[in-house]
């Protein structure tokens, strides 16, 4: 089975954004009427762009991987290793690699990608790439800085993700959470 199989991809234009807040929305032109439900991902030609979060039945808001609320489970295409992408407020061009022990080998540069451990997004969508890597000493995890791939502040055409098999692995955590 190929990604395309797993997953549909249904194209959303951008009719609201911003980017000055702590918490950061975009508006899109997709609801319920074109399939869209709460918790699907959103990408751009570039990357990440969000998390679909409330829906009507013609629009739909995300919220923004500029959000301080929004993690996404990240993996270095390096050697895959795992870690969370947050964006902590200000520069809307940076987030933070977490949780990326200190012994792993690293440079800057490298591609940050989704991991695929969630069901919002697909394995290998590209979140950015890695600008600064400052290590403490009495801390176990680098503190990494990562240059976005999306551009927010023009960012206008998006692509909403929906899991086909999401039913299914829903089903299957629940069983084991029980």
């Amino acid at each position: 089975d190929s990604l395309l199989d797993r997953y549909e991809i249904i194209p959303a234009m951008v009719e609201r954004n911003s980017t000055a807040k702590k918490n950061n929305l975009i508006l899109l032109d997709k609801g319920s009427n074109h399939g869209i439900e709460r918790g699907m991902g959103v990408i751009g030609p570039n990357g990440v762009v969000g998390q679909v979060k409330f829906v009507s039945k013609n629009f739909s808001t995300a919220v923004s991987l500029l959000h301080t609320d929004v993690r996404v489970s990240s993996m270095l295409t390096r050697d895959n290793t795992i870690g969370t992408t947050q964006w902590e407020g200000g520069d809307i061009s940076l987030a933070k690699l977490k949780y990326v022990p200190r012994h792993v080998p690293l440079a800057e540069g490298d591609t940050v990608v989704t991991s695929g451990y969630n069901s919002v997004f697909p394995k290998g969508i590209t979140i950015g790439y890695v600008k600064n890597i400052n290590v403490n000493i009495n801390e176990s995890f680098y503190d990494i800085d990562v240059e976005l791939a999306t551009s927010f502040h023009k960012v206008s055409m998006t692509y909403i993700v929906k899991d086909r098999l999401q039913t299914e692995i829903d089903s299957l955590i629940t069983i084991s959470e029980e």
